[in-house]
């Protein structure tokens, strides 16, 4: 069995880049607001500290 896919259009559609420090999305400014949580995942790991990752 052998299969192809094919994507038509713009390659960079829909795909967010950068330009200088600033994110873009088809040439325009991408806002995004978010948080790094890295911690989370290793307190929720340990059942005795579960529930300290939200407080």
């Amino acid at each position: 069995f052998a299969s192809e896919a094919r994507v038509l259009g713009n390659g960079n559609a829909g795909f967010v880049t950068t330009r200088d420090s600033h994110f873009v999305l088809d040439g325009s400014p991408f806002l995004f607001n978010g948080f790094n949580a890295y911690w989370m995942m290793h307190l929720s790991a340990d059942p005795s500290e579960r529930y300290n990752d939200t407080t």
